[in-house]
């Protein structure tokens, strides 16, 4: 199966990517930043693993996925702030939202 998970540089769905790859599907894994694919790629490789890495910032990218075949997109993407609302600046809300 060929599946496309984003936001899967850490936690939960880099975990099951792992799993996922051990049962030998098709995987392509998405980062924000390019800095964020290298260290994915070297995590992989770390651990004896293969997926296909790409850049992918879904307000400017998402021409990069138009052309993979995939069965099964998990969309894990996620941006946020820290600390109280009270003090978030409007702009950063803005960003999130």
């Amino acid at each position: 199966m060929k599946i496309l998970i984003t936001g899967a540089t850490s936690g939960i769905a880099y975990e099951v990517a792992k799993e996922l790859i051990k049962k030998n599907h098709k995987l392509y894994l998405t980062a924000h930043t390019i800095k964020e694919v290298v260290n994915l790629r070297k995590k992989l490789k770390q651990e004896n693993l293969e997926a296909t890495c790409l850049k992918l910032d879904i307000l400017t990218d998402i021409n990069i996925i138009e052309n993979l075949e995939i069965d099964v997109l998990w969309n894990h993407i996620g941006i946020g702030t820290s600390g109280s609302l009270l003090y978030t600046k409007e702009d950063a809300i803005r960003d999130i939202y």
